[in-house]
């Protein structure tokens, strides 16, 4: 489907905010977690036929080890008192609980098989006595009739309870229709609470799935993350009638386009596909040079609308990690993600104590011509001049300072041979090194969040140029050169960097503005960013190279965001697994002392710090969560006289009377035709 023939746009849904919802609590048992064995040694017993002991085993273990259901049970009861007060769990309870359908999908994936409720329901009919008594599952839960319809029945009651967006599923509703849900949506306060529990319960799944792995293999990973987002096209259609009117009967998802941002509500061209964006936080080694200790697993995840606010899900995916105890290491992004506004994305990152590494590109004009963008100086502070992610000194020569455009220009241009591309990325290595000695010195590694302290690099023992305007009153070191700073590049008024004795404070905000990890274009720089390839082979891997084939959204059919996130979830979890499993099998020799890495805590009040927050469910909205519920049960009547619409009640009254009509007359023909 392409750009131009998409129906009606998506009405813009109000930015969300940083979300770390600290309401939740799991209480991870990290003996039931190590399904494969303490030290691996069971990793190579299969799951023969998806119903084996081993498998059910390992699914109960999880579901149970990762503590997730207990949360979960809380805020469904709060959920329902606050939808349906005190007597808002009145009636028969569900013999499927929620454990029950998390431990029957997990076996579901073990068994190579889609999330259909038909294929969970074929997956009860074929699990014995013992096996349903193991999970928990009542003996008259099991009995064939009714079984799909009961699961299904208790999926949706419980997803019911963490939906953002909750609305009819089965129908395409108008264009106005949808504009009026969206801006009721808006006004919810509790949309932002169900979205930090989805993450909350995602991010739960996937750190139950790391804790599989023996701490000896863990416990080695310093902290380097990729980050990036990936497509999971939903199964329900965009329209592509522009005279319907009408939305896709999934109307959370959006189009998605593989260019810019993917946002493809603003494409003008390429193809589109109605879907969802997961952004994922894969581990990355600790060196390039390192033999692997750990697999490549995820870390972080989160859901959203393609394109849409990408920047702030990453840094939720990312505040998730932090939240759950790990270290900070090298935080590597692709180029869209360089675009997005520092207070959206570097700020709360670089303020979580993590170093960014961001590919940096030349601007293109409207006529065609290049300028330096990212690539040329941008700005800088205390009088220096902030170029590829560092401040340098502002008497830098100015060629020195154009070079990295002139050459990325030839060695990111995609439609260049790689005979001129690769003489451009070694003279653009050359053109970093040169930079090196005018690079103004970092004194001591900031705290998340504070400021910089530099000095002058004509300045102390470690000087690397001599400057007219920065005397020594030292000697030189033996067989130490100073590069010479000609009068000519001095600047007219010298800032602070030139003027003080000492050292120069620099602002979070500032320096942390175009902060790069390491030297954007330099050697160490590139191999490092290479590595962005693994979340890239980590996002084939989960969508098309394993059983799970998360890429096809056929296997999971149902419709709305928190049923999409939890189900993409589950699949991401499952992969997890089975890449801790195929590791486990024939594991590297582990180091004799294995040293965990230091996780250098945040600061409480540090500015663009991510901090956790309690967010309980609102009153607020309630009313239009009840009219959707009942709707939603079919009750159209009392949902009618919710808001004293009594034509709307004498309408439905009458129509509810007429399929009883035509059910009774239909039933005398069957009868009348079995009598002859």
């Amino acid at each position: 489907m392409s750009a131009k023939g998409l129906g009606p746009k998506n009405p813009p849904r109000k930015e969300i905010s940083l979300r770390l919802a600290h309401a939740g609590e799991a209480t991870l048992d990290g003996e039931k977690l190590l399904i494969f064995g303490p030290n691996g040694e069971y990793a190579e017993l299969h799951n023969i036929g998806g119903v084996s002991d081993v498998a059910i085993d390992r699914a109960i273990a999880f579901i149970d080890g990762s503590g997730v259901v207990p949360q979960l049970e809380v805020w469904a009861e709060e959920y329902r008192t606050k939808l349906r007060g005190a007597r808002g769990r009145a009636g028969r309870r569900s013999a499927f609980t929620i454990r029950h359908i998390f431990i029957l999908i997990l076996v579901t994936l073990f068994d190579e098989k889609p999330i259909l409720m038909t294929r969970i329901d074929e997956l009860v009919g074929r699990l014995t006595s013992d096996q349903v008594a193991r999970i928990g599952i009542p003996e008259h839960a099991v009995r064939e009739e009714g079984r799909c319809t009961r699961i299904r029945r208790a999926f949706d009651s419980w997803i019911e309870t963490l939906d953002p967006f909750p609305s009819e599923r089965r129908t395409r509703v108008s264009a106005e229709e949808h504009q009026r849900l969206t801006d009721e949506e808006n006004d919810d306060p509790n949309v932002e609470v169900m979205l930090a529990r989805l993450d909350w319960l995602a991010n739960h799944l996937l750190e139950a799935s790391i804790r599989t792995l023996p701490a000896v293999y863990r416990d080695q990973w310093k902290g380097n993350i990729a980050v990036d987002a990936t497509l999971f096209d939903a199964f329900a259609r965009q329209t592509t009638n522009i005279h319907t009117g009408r939305s896709s009967s999934d109307r959370d998802a959006g189009p998605y386009v593989r260019e810019g941002d993917h946002d493809g509500d603003n494409a003008k061209n390429g193809k589109l596909v109605n879907g969802y964006e997961a952004t994922l936080a894969i581990w990355l080694p600790n060196s390039p040079f390192d033999e692997p200790q750990f697999p490549d697993l995820a870390a972080g995840m989160s859901f959203h609308r393609p394109g849409k606010a990408f920047a702030l899900e990453a840094v939720n995916c990312t505040a998730s990690i932090r939240d759950r105890g790990h270290p900070a290491g090298y935080w590597i992004g692709d180029a869209a993600y360089t675009q997005a506004l520092p207070e959206k994305l570097r700020y709360p990152i670089i303020a979580m104590g993590y170093e960014v590494i961001f590919d940096l590109l030349p601007e293109t004009r409207s006529d065609g011509t290049k300028v330096p963008g990212k690539t040329g100086v941008q700005g800088g502070s205390g009088g220096g001049l902030q170029l590829v992610g560092r401040h340098f000194c502002p008497a830098t020569p100015k060629a020195l300072l154009e070079e990295p455009f002139n050459t990325a220009v030839v060695f990111q241009d995609r439609q260049r041979p790689s005979e001129e591309r690769e003489p451009a990325k070694e003279r653009l290595v050359r053109a970093v090194n040169a930079l090196r000695p005018y690079e103004l010195k970092q004194k001591q590694k900031p705290k998340p969040g504070g400021a910089l302290v530099i000095t002058c690099p004509a300045a102390g023992p470690n000087a690397t140029v001599s400057c007219p305007l920065k005397p020594r009153s030292s000697a030189v070191p033996e067989g130490k050169v100073l590069l010479p700073i000609l009068p000519s590049n001095l600047p007219d008024h010298p800032g602070k960097i030139c003027t003080n004795e000492e050292s120069v404070s620099i602002p979070f905000e500032e320096w942390a503005r175009h902060r790069q990890g390491l030297i954007w274009g330099s050697e160490e720089f590139l191999i490092q960013y290479a590595q962005r390839t693994i979340v890239e082979g980590y996002n084939g891997y989960l969508k098309e190279n394993t059983p799970e084939q998360a890429g096809r959204s056929s296997r999971r059919r149902l419709r709305g965001h928190a049923a999409q996130y939890v189900l993409a979830a589950f699949l991401v979890t499952a992969s997890n697994l089975r890449k801790v499993r195929t590791f486990l099998i024939d594991p590297p020799k582990p180091p004799r002392v294995v040293k965990k890495p230091v996780v250098q805590e945040v600061e409480a009040g540090t500015s663009w710090a991510v901090t956790p927050t309690l967010m309980p469910l609102s009153e607020a909205e309630m009313s239009r969560r009840r009219l959707i519920a009942d709707r939603r049960r079919g009750e159209d009547v009392k949902a009618a006289r919710r808001i004293g619409d009594m034509e709307e009640v004498a309408r439905l009254v009458a129509a509810r009377e007429q399929r009883r009509r035509k059910r009774r007359r239909l039933s005398r023909l069957q009868a009348l035709k079995l009598a002859g």
